[in-house]
């Protein structure tokens, strides 16, 4: 958990203070204190997973089940080294984790591969974070804000809960279609292809991950469209914080519960969190590869996640530029929602030219008869701002003015 603390702290701060004393605790006169290097800190934290490791078991029995395990221990070094830059460490962490009890889900039908969120201590979990569904018991709120909006009808009266974020429409076209039988790259501009239903035939991951207009859930069918039952509103930046419609079209699905006994009152969220599970250790390793021109092996290992869903073989690349392009479209697909994408534009030195003086977008739905008309819309009412010095956390003022020998980041002075 200490190795875990400081490697939040590293991704967003660089090189932070270190207090590691197991023998006692920084007095008044210590409170002065200077950062330690990124370099120091990855040292340190890499060499903490490493002891947790080797002190921990390979799993749990019975109610023990879901504590902190070797497999924990490793894949979380794996992350670190990958962030750290040690291609070589990340590997080898890799390795060890792939030596466990650990497997890929099913995944060629949505059904299955929604079983990697909904299928407790299933085989594919590394680090999940369990919670218990019940009054008075550690349940939480992700149904309430993130819903479908008339989901909460039958307990408030009306669509009163949801959609406080939605998913944008760069994230959903990231999922591919099948035309012909074969799975190619999505494009509203293909609509007439698609037969105007560009939500049939996607691949399993985008059914698992989203929910759409048309889509099936807790015995109705969703009404994402303008009047319907769950809704549209355009973007604002005033006025939308007690409406519940989506902005984008979209609602988030992964970690969603379809538990009728939900009732927005006083039995809520018992969904687990998943801080990591096997298909990240084969995307790391790829991409400890590919930093070291092993293209063969890192592509290797994206056929592995590819071919669990049921997706045909890249074509392999071999220069990092290119396979980069591949990389980041399969852990969007796979580990998205997840919290990884941001971190992932960071560390690639490419946040600012994705981010920057860039729009996200929705699609505006509306039913015309017995067919939809699709409208690709801006969710941003003006460019976004990412400059450069976002890329690195400030050191809060508050921290500065207590500790006289710890430094701003340079891009904050």
């Amino acid at each position: 958990m200490r190795a875990f603390a400081y490697q939040e702290l590293v991704i967003r701060h660089g090189g932070v203070i270190l207090r590691t004393s197991e023998e006692y605790i920084d007095g008044p006169e210590e409170r002065a204190k200077a950062r330690s290097s990124e370099t120091e800190c990855w040292d340190f934290i890499l060499e903490e997973y490493k002891k947790a490791a080797n002190d921990l078991p390979e799993s749990w029995a019975n109610s023990d089940a879901g504590r902190l395990t070797k497999g924990a221990a490793y894949g979380m070094q794996a992350r670190a080294a990958l962030y750290a830059k040690r291609w070589d460490k990340a590997i080898e962490a890799c390795e060890e984790v792939l030596k466990l009890d650990y497997t890929l889900l099913p995944g060629t039908s949505y059904e299955s591969y929604y079983k990697i969120f909904t299928s407790v201590n299933n085989k594919e979990l590394i680090l999940p974070v369990y919670y218990e569904k019940g009054q008075n018991k550690k349940q939480h709120n992700f149904d309430t804000y993130f819903c479908p909006p008339f989901d909460s009808k039958p307990w408030t009266g009306g669509a009163n809960n949801g959609a406080a974020a939605t998913p944008s429409d760069e994230y959903a076209s990231s999922f591919d279609i099948k035309v012909n039988g074969v799975y190619q790259a999505f494009d509203w501009d293909k609509l007439n292809v698609y037969g105007n239903k560009p939500f049939d035939n996607r691949e399993p991951r985008f059914y698992a991950s989203i929910l759409y207009n048309g889509a099936s859930w807790k015995g109705r069918t969703l009404q994402l469209y303008v009047d319907g039952d769950d809704g549209y509103m355009d973007f604002s930046t005033t006025g939308q914080d007690n409406v519940h419609r989506s902005t984008t079209g979209y609602i988030f699905r992964k970690f969603m519960s379809n538990d009728p006994e939900y009732n927005f009152t006083n039995v809520l969220s018992g969904q687990y969190w998943i801080e990591m599970r096997l298909a990240e250790i084969y995307l790391i390793r790829s991409e400890a590869y590919a930093r070291k021109n092993e293209f063969e092996k890192a592509y290797a290992d994206l056929k592995t996640i590819r071919d669990r869903v049921g997706l045909p073989q890249l074509e392999q690349k071999n220069n990092w530029s290119d396979y980069l392009t591949d990389l980041a479209k399969e852990r969007i697909c796979e580990l998205g929602l997840e919290g990884h994408r941001y971190f992932d534009l960071i560390r690639w030195g490419i946040a600012v030219q994705t981010l920057n003086q860039k729009r996200l977008h929705g699609i505006k739905i509306e039913k015309k008869g017995n067919d939809f008309a699709y409208e690709k819309v801006e969710c941003d009412t003006q460019d976004r701002l990412f400059p450069e010095r976002y890329t690195i956390f400030p050191i809060p003022f508050s921290e500065l003015q207590t500790n006289i020998l710890c430094e701003q980041n340079d891009l904050w002075k």
